[in-house]
């Protein structure tokens, strides 16, 4: 979330995981989507964030090796198989 929002660093590789902001904290409305195609738009490499996960991994500056996307899946509580690498990728 922080390496979408930009609030503070992305996780740390072979993690996903982000601090939550303090309870505190007012969220505000957020465009997602526009600010993912931003950064797309000012990144060297041609991403299908849409599409696949690796891809939104790499525009997020996040570890994108299986095992992190692995790891990824199990917080998000995936519940394909995790050794099908191109369904999982979807």
């Amino acid at each position: 979330m922080s390496a979408i929002f930009g609030h503070a660093t992305a996780a740390p590789a072979g993690g996903a995981a982000a601090a939550a902001p303090p309870a505190s904290a007012p969220m505000s409305n957020v465009d997602v989507e526009a600010v993912l195609t931003k950064l797309a738009d000012a990144n060297k490499e041609k991403l299908d964030w849409r599409k696949s996960i690796v891809d939104l991994m790499k525009l997020l500056n996040l570890e994108s090796s299986l095992t992190a996307r692995k790891e990824l899946a199990k917080e998000l509580v995936y519940t394909g198989d995790t050794n099908d690498s191109a369904s999982m990728n979807i």
